[in-house]
């Protein structure tokens, strides 16, 4: 099949490069120009849709999330091209330290070293195509990473230089939260942007960092060039009122957006700076999708994330609904066009629950079906070990609408869950919207190339992963990209299941079902707050019920474990 897409040769580093627009063969892939001297990795721009939020209240002339005190100290990268690393991660500190949850001191660093560590090629070939330190990075990346609870992990786990080959793809990592839900950021709408920044604390973005259009405080891109030099901050404020004649080459208006910055400190602001209205390549869609995180949840002990992919969302599985292409085999030059035309669709992840005791806590999807409606199902598998397709079976878990575009979650109430494997399914229902531009699908984690001979990204593909069951038919989805597109790769289906544990055993502070040291150790933690504990956990927590959780409770229950040895 065929595709559309604007591709520029920029990249999330400084590093010269030059422009292109394309046209490319394959599920997803993306011609550029041919490699030189000239060019490096290239970034994937999105043809997606963005967010636009409606925005009702009054937004101030002015804001700032430094002012608030939501900054953790300025970082930097050094030589490295790592400033896509450090401006997703500096927008997830700011959301945190917001909401309270970490402080706003170095202490409270991220390692962007395992952002970039982890998006590198596995031993099997998969993932991102990408050279430790030194090659550029792409807001999917960060999305992955994020979303499948990858990280972010400690700068005192993985200090900044760590060696590649200190980095465990297959250890979990000891974090504290996970996120849930991002939102593609339509640039083009000012009050979207404000909102996010208050509402989040900052959004994620990039921008042409060319000498030729800034000074040490400001930034400003007339237009599109030849070169750009793309580099990713984290926006954190703004104001309508900042002068255009601060800028070297004045804007036609005023106002300029705040942007944390991954240099040091290297001016008069700290390592802040002031990027105009009015510039040309910030939160554009050359670079990838603007993005702030939008939820988030507390990881425990008891939590487990069941995914078929860890890497994201790399392109939207919309073929049910887009225009397909179709070669005949008589004459491979006679491209022809069709269309399956499917407005209502369940997407499905089977997915292996392999603890006792599991309720599914919270369900995960990507889509950029913005308006849509949705319904989350537990699909039972049938005698040939597929989802089966009978409705009646299926358990209907939750329903929404997709409100914007990017990673969804839906919190999902008390379903234990029968130990095995299980279809989770994703109904997305675009029948009743009468847009053109919106159509039907769901992230998928597929392959990506930018010339014949350059893989970007390879996923980590196997059959019986993902379905589709769409008018009255059920397919698998590596059968349908075979069938419909003539690939014999295909994707995963982004549909993840987060699940939490119950237990009635006082003192089970880690709701495994038994009471030992383990629960011990996870209070201590709690106490001097390194953990945290929510719901059923903290309520078994107090063991002696005298309705607080602290360290008399270790006591008790380490005496009563002696007793009962």
């Amino acid at each position: 099949m065929k595709k559309f897409v604007r591709t520029t040769s920029v990249v999330l580093i400084l590093l010269l490069t030059v422009t292109s627009i394309g046209f490319s063969a394959g599920a997803a892939n993306i011609q550029t120009i041919p490699d030189s001297a000239n060019s490096a990795v290239l970034p994937i721009s999105f043809d997606g849709l963005e967010t636009t939020l409606k925005v009702k209240e009054s937004l101030p002339r002015s804001y700032s999330s430094l002012d608030m005190g939501y900054q953790t100290p300025v970082r930097n990268q050094e030589a490295t091209n790592l400033c896509w690393a450090f401006g997703a991660l500096s927008s997830w500190e700011t959301m945190l330290v917001k909401d309270g949850k970490i402080s706003p001191v170095s202490s409270s660093w991220f390692s962007p070293a395992h952002m970039d560590a982890w998006g590198t090629l596995r031993e099997n070939g998969t993932g991102w195509a990408r050279e430790y330190e030194n090659d550029a990075g792409y807001p999917y990346i960060s999305l992955g990473y994020m979303t499948s609870w990858s990280g972010a992990v400690s700068e005192n786990i993985f200090p900044f230089h760590t060696p590649l080959s200190s980095f465990d793809p297959n250890k979990k990592e000891d974090i504290h939260y996970g996120v849930t839900g991002a939102m593609y950021v339509n640039g083009e709408s000012a009050d979207t942007i404000k909102k996010c920044i208050m509402d989040y604390g900052a959004v994620t973005s990039s921008y042409n960092a060319d000498d030729a259009y800034s000074n040490s405080l400001t930034t400003y891109c007339p237009g599109e060039t030849d070169t750009v030099f793309g580099h990713n901050i984290s926006v954190v404020g703004w104001d309508d009122d900042y002068s255009k004649d601060n800028f070297r080459t004045p804007p036609p208006t005023d106002g300029a957006w705040l942007c944390k910055n991954s240099w040091g400190n290297y001016n008069s602001l700290g390592g802040y700076f002031w990027i105009s209205y009015n510039d040309y390549y910030l939160f554009s869609d050359v670079f990838g999708p603007s993005f702030c995180y939008t939820n988030y949840s507390t990881v425990q002990e008891y939590n487990n994330i069941y995914q078929n992919e860890i890497f994201g969302a790399t392109y939207e599985f919309k073929y049910l609904d887009d225009t397909l292409y179709s070669y005949p085999e008589d004459n491979p030059d006679d491209l022809q066009e069709y269309t399956i035309g499917s407005k209502d669709n369940v997407y499905i992840n089977v997915l292996d629950f392999d603890k006792e005791n599991e309720y599914i806590d919270t369900i995960v999807f990507e889509s950029q079906s913005i308006g849509a409606d949705y319904t989350l199902y537990y699909i039972p598998l049938d005698e040939k070990n597929v989802p089966t397709t009978d409705k009646t079976q299926w358990k209907e878990l939750g329903f929404g609408k997709v409100n914007y575009s990017g990673y969804i979650s839906n919190d999902i109430n008390n379903f234990k869950l029968p130990k095995g494997k299980a279809g989770i399914g994703v109904r997305i229902d675009t029948t009743k919207i009468d847009n053109d531009k919106i159509l039907n699908g769901i992230g998928v984690a597929e392959w990506l190339d930018i010339t014949d001979t350059r893989r970007i990204f390879t996923p980590d593909t196997k059959e019986g992963l993902s379905y589709v069951y769409y008018q009255d038919k059920l397919q698998e989805v590596l059968d349908f990209y075979k069938e419909y597109c003539g690939d014999d790769e295909g994707g995963t289906l982004v549909i993840k299941a987060i699940t939490t544990r119950e237990s009635q055993i006082k003192g089970d502070a880690n709701l495994d079902g038994k009471l030992n040291i383990a629960d011990v150790t996870l209070i201590q933690k709690y106490t001097v707050h390194s953990r945290n504990l929510t719901g059923h956990s903290y309520e078994n927590s107090d063991f002696n019920e005298d309705g607080k959780v602290n360290i008399r409770d270790c006591t008790a229950i380490q005496k009563h474990l002696s007793v009962s040895e």
